[in-house]
C-alpha cells in the first residue's frame, strides 16, 4: 500500500521515470536492435490503443471530435502509398497538412474555415513539394523531417521530452527537473560513450528491421553523424552503415532508448492521466486487440507492421493537437513576463 501511494505522487512518478530512463539506456547499449523490435511489437500496440482511447475520452483536445475523420483519411492514404508509388509522392504534404489542420482545429470555430485552410495547404504542398522531386526547391529536408522523423523520432523523443518539461514546469518540483536532466544526460551518453557492439546480427533480424532503416538513415542525414563529404551520401551507402558503422550503432542505441522510454513513460503516468478509467467492455476490447497484435508480430513481424500501421500513424496525428497545446503552455511559461507587484 505504501509503495502504491508513493508511485501515485508527482515525485514518485518522476523518480520512477528516472529509473526507467536508466534501464532503457542500459539495455539500449547492449542490444539496441533487439530492444527496439521488441518494444515496438509488444509495448507499441498497447500504447496506440490506450492513448487513442484516452484522447477520444478528451475529445482529442479539439473543438469538434468529428474532425478526427480527416486524420483517419490521411492515415489510410499514407498506408495505401506502400502499394501505390504515386500516392507516396504526397506523404509529406499529407503529414504537414495534418499538422496545419490540428492548429486550425484549435484556433477556428468555423468548420468550413478549417477544412478550406487544410485543403489549400495540401494542394499547394502537393503541387510544389512532392516527395518524388527531392532535389528541387530544397524539399529533401522537408521529406526527411516530416515524412520520416516527425511520425517516428520527433514523436517518441522530442514530444516526450516536451511533456517531461511541461510537467516539471507545472509541478515546480526538483524531481521533475531532475527527470528532464536525466533525460538529456541519457541522450548525451550515446554520443560520449560509443563502445563497439559485441553482437553479430543475423540476416533474419536485418530483414525484419528493413522497414525501419529509413528512420536511421534520416537521423544520420540530419546530424551528418558519419562525417560524409556530402550528407546525401548516407542514402547511397549500403545498409551495413546502420549495422556496423560507429555512427550507425550510436544512432540505433539512441533510437532504441527513445522508443523504449517513450512507451514506458506513457504507462508510468497511468495514475495521473488515468487512461485506464474506462468501461470494462472497452478495456477487454483493448486487451483483446493487443494480444492479437502481439501474436501477429510473433507470427510474422512484417505482417504485424503493416496491420498496425494505420493505428500507429493515427495515434501520432491525433496527438498533434495535444502537442500544440503543450507547446503553447511552455511558450507562455517561459516567455511570458512575470507580473510585478505594485508598491
Amino acid at each position: 500500500m505504501k509503495t502504491n501511494s508513493v508511485l501515485n505522487t508527482d515525485n514518485g512518478i518522476n523518480y520512477l521515470n528516472v529509473v526507467l530512463m536508466l534501464i532503457s539506456t542500459s539495455i539500449a547499449f547492449f542490444v539496441p536492435f533487439h530492444l527496439f523490435l521488441f518494444v515496438y511489437a509488444v509495448l507499441g500496440p498497447l500504447h496506440y490503443l490506450t492513448e487513442l482511447s484516452w484522447l477520444e475520452k478528451r475529445d482529442f483536445f479539439i473543438k469538434e471530435k468529428s474532425d478526427i475523420a480527416v486524420f483517419v483519411i490521411i492515415c489510410i492514404i499514407i498506408f495505401l502509398s506502400f502499394f501505390e508509388n504515386q500516392l507516396g509522392n504526397y506523404n509529406t504534404a499529407l503529414i504537414v497538412t495534418a499538422l496545419i489542420f490540428s492548429v486550425c482545429c484549435i484556433l477556428f470555430k468555423n468548420k468550413i474555415s478549417r477544412y478550406l485552410i487544410a485543403l489549400t495547404s495540401f494542394l499547394l504542398l502537393a503541387r510544389y513539394y512532392p516527395d518524388n522531386k527531392i532535389s528541387e526547391h530544397g524539399n529533401f529536408h522537408l521529406v526527411i523531417i516530416f515524412s520520416i522523423l516527425l511520425p517516428t523520432l520527433i514523436h517518441v523523443y522530442v514530444f516526450t521530452g516536451m511533456f517531461l518539461l511541461s510537467g516539471a514546469v507545472k509541478q515546480k518540483s526538483l524531481s521533475g527537473y531532475f527527470s528532464v536532466f536525466t533525460f538529456i544526460m541519457c541522450t548525451l551518453s550515446f554520443v560520449v560513450l560509443n563502445p563497439s557492439l559485441n553482437q553479430s546480427l543475423s540476416s533474419e533480424l536485418k530483414q525484419v528491421f528493413d522497414q525501419f532503416k529509413w528512420m536511421n538513415r534520416g537521423l544520420l542525414y540530419v546530424l551528418n553523424a558519419a562525417g560524409f563529404e556530402k550528407p546525401t551520401d548516407v542514402w547511397a551507402l549500403p545498409d551495413e552503415i546502420i549495422y556496423s558503422h560507429k555512427a550507425g550503432i550510436a544512432t540505433m542505441r539512441f533510437i532504441a532508448f527513445a522508443y523504449c522510454y517513450h512507451y514506458l513513460n506513457w504507462f508510468s503516468k497511468t495514475a495521473v492521466i488515468k487512461w485506464h478509467e474506462i468501461s470494462k467492455m472497452r478495456m477487454w476490447i483493448i486487451l483483446g486487440l493487443w494480444i492479437a497484435s502481439v501474436a501477429l508480430y510473433a507470427f510474422q513481424y512484417q505482417s504485424g507492421f503493416y496491420a498496425l500501421f494505420i493505428l500507429s500513424m493515427l495515434h501520432v496525428l491525433c496527438e498533434f493537437p495535444l502537442n500544440i497545446h503543450t507547446f503553447n503552455f511552455l511558450g507562455k511559461a517561459i516567455f511570458k513576463p512575470k507580473k510585478t507587484r505594485k508598491t
